[in-house]
Order: structure tokens, then sequence, then C-alpha cells
């Protein structure tokens, strides 16, 4: 059966599922706020000026910059961290560099922003420093490299990501980036976490499966419409839809 078009009413439900998935949403500051942060940031509480690196980040307001790069070098761990990374999400492409430095952090925050940035960057030459950051054993690190690897879209990581799934290391981040990848590679793997016992695990794996698989994957997909977890549900019946089965499993799946 080919995929036919998603009707209008599904389509901003399952988006917003899919931004769920992927994990795409940023908070952002309002513009008012800016002042405010900037002030709390040349203060000598040490979480203010945290939650003040942390929000102008958000803000997406260049003129923090200045403030941000003189609190590069602040002696509390947790603020530097932050600090970087609200840098590298104003300015990923000046720099460049610095946040490629980043991936050898011994800071998990500071590696993981590092990560996230130049993922949203889009330069593929930065795939070989990302893989050697992926040899760690944090979590949140993991996380955010798999997640930078699927955006990358070098299908060369997917022995990588597939291995993290494999092993349960960030594997629903690995999981989503192998379905970004869309390599049919994955296929064995994906299928086999569609048992995992986390619920963001399978629900990843269906997603993926939707992407990268084939008319074989299509009755254990279905098995997935009866799963417990409403999220995994969806999930697999937005990936049956995307291999041709229609949208009756989304309506029933979004009640």
């Amino acid at each position: 059966m080919a995929k036919s078009d998603l009707p209008a009413e599904l389509e901003g439900r399952v988006r917003a599922v899919d931004a769920a998935l992927l994990d795409d949403g940023q908070p952002q500051a309002a513009s008012g706020d800016v002042d405010e942060l900037l002030a709390k940031l040349d203060g000598d509480d040490p979480a203010a000026r945290e939650a003040a690196a942390t929000g102008l980040a958000a803000c997406h307001d260049l003129r923090a910059l200045a403030s941000l790069r003189r609190h590069a070098h602040d002696a509390v761990p947790s603020v530097r961290a932050a600090v970087i990374a609200a840098m590298a999400r104003l300015a990923p492409s000046t720099l460049f560099p610095e946040l490629v430095k980043a991936l050898r952090s011994e800071e998990p925050r500071v590696v993981a922003g590092a990560a996230v940035v130049l993922g949203r960057v889009g330069d593929r030459s930065v795939v070989p420093n990302l893989i050697e950051a992926f040899q760690t054993e944090d979590a949140s690190v993991g996380t955010a490299v798999a997640w930078a690897l699927g955006r990358l879209g070098d299908r060369a990581v997917v022995p990588w990501l597939v291995a993290a799934l494999e092993q349960g290391f960030a594997a629903a981040a690995a999981a989503e980036a192998l379905g970004r990848l869309r390599d049919a590679r994955a296929q064995g793997v994906l299928v086999a976490a569609l048992e995992h016992g986390d619920e963001a695990t399978c629900a990843a794996a269906a997603r993926a499966l939707g992407r990268c698989g084939g008319a074989a994957v299509v009755p254990l997909l279905a098995l997935r419409l009866n799963d417990p977890s409403a999220r995994v549900r969806l999930a697999a019946a937005v990936a049956l839809w995307e291999l041709g089965e229609g949208t009756r499993p989304i309506a029933d799946a979004l009640g």
C-alpha cells in the first residue's frame, strides 16, 4: 500500500509526538528578561549565575555574549559549564573551534552542550570528534552525542549507534538517531529494542522502524498498537503510516 498524505487533523498531533520523541524543544526566555539575567550573571551567588547563564542561552540575544565571555573562566565548575553551553548556543559558527575543543572537557555538561550545538551546526567534519566523545560512561554525554550524530546524517556512525543500542547505553537517543539515518543495517537491533523495558527506547525504536524498516517489520509494529504505553502505541502507529499502512492506526492511537 502506498503511503498517503497525513490528514491535517492528525498532522499537528503527530508532530507533537515527534517533538517529544526527538526532544527538539528548547526553552526560550522573554526578551524583557535579558537585562535581569545579565545582572544575576554578575552577582555573587553561584547558583544564580548558573541559572542566569542557562536563561541567557534561551534568549537568543547576542548582547549576552560579552558578559558570558567574562564568565567563561568562572571559579565554579557548574557555572563555567553553563556559560560555555550558553555561548555555544548563541554563536555556534563563530565558536566552532572552541566547541570541538569542549568535547574533551572533563565536565560532562560542557561536553553534552558542545555536542548538541555541533549537531545543529551540521558540519560533518566533527564526526570523528563526536565518536571519540561517545566513548564515555556518562549517560548525559552519550545521549547528546547520539543526538548530534543522528542530526549530522553520516551513515558511517551506524555501527557505533547500533552497539550503543545493543548495550543499552543512551538507548533511546541511539534508536532515534538510527531512525534519522534511515539505514537498513539498523533494522535488526531496532526490532530487538521493541522489547526494551524502557518506554522511551521502545517508542524511539518503533518510530525509527518507520524510517528504515520494511514490510517485514509491519506485523511487529502492529503488535505495539496494543502496548500499555500511549507513547509507544502512537509511535508504532506513525511508523506504520510511514510504511504505507494508512492512517487508521494513528487515529485510533490518538483516541
